[in-house]
């Protein structure tokens, strides 16, 4: 089972992710290592500090790694464009931008890299690019601002045993 956990940088990914490693004995993969190990990158930019991927190669170099009888995890703000034929689910965790722009500001992030994440979250650009990608019969959001890592990471468990049902574009922070 692979399960793709998306969203802006400060949404709780990386922690949630090692906690479901861990319930669901599954093994992470770093998507921007596999980006470099298998030459995806294909730029910088100097605006935001951030690395370009090739994200339309990104799934043959998943599949490679994957196999029937494990579980993966791939968090990361790339992680909807690996296809949805390879995977179970995909959650796009989210996070008032206000409550965002603190913790980016925390992490030491560029001003234009701050505003540009917090422009993604208002416009909630990682859930339409997963839909786009095609990932609407198995995609799942979550609104993390106010909830422990922990509980989101019990709320995923949920999601994939059908304990909760389907959902996503009900987080609106444009109200």
């Amino acid at each position: 089972m692979l399960i793709l956990i998306t969203g802006v940088p400060g949404t709780g990914k990386t922690t949630v992710a090692k906690i479901l490693c861990k319930l669901l004995s599954a093994e992470e993969i770093d998507i921007l290592e596999l980006a470099r190990k298998n030459k995806l990158i294909t730029g910088y930019d100097m605006g935001t500090g951030s690395m370009v991927v090739d994200e339309t190669r990104i799934t043959n170099s998943v599949k490679k790694l994957v196999k029937k009888d494990k579980n993966y995890i791939i968090a990361s703000h790339l992680a909807h464009f690996v296809s949805s034929k390879i995977s179970k689910i995909c959650i796009v965790l989210r996070c008032d931008p206000l409550i965002l722009e603190k913790r980016l500001k925390n992490r030491g992030y560029l001003k234009g890299k701050i505003h540009d994440n917090m422009f993604c979250e208002y416009l909630d650009c990682c859930l339409i690019e997963a839909l786009k990608v095609g990932h609407k019969r198995h995609l799942h959001e979550i609104d993390t601002t106010h909830k422990s890592p922990k509980g989101v990471a019990r709320e995923i468990i949920d999601i994939i045993t059908r304990k909760k049902k389907h959902s996503f574009g009900n987080v609106m922070w444009l109200k």
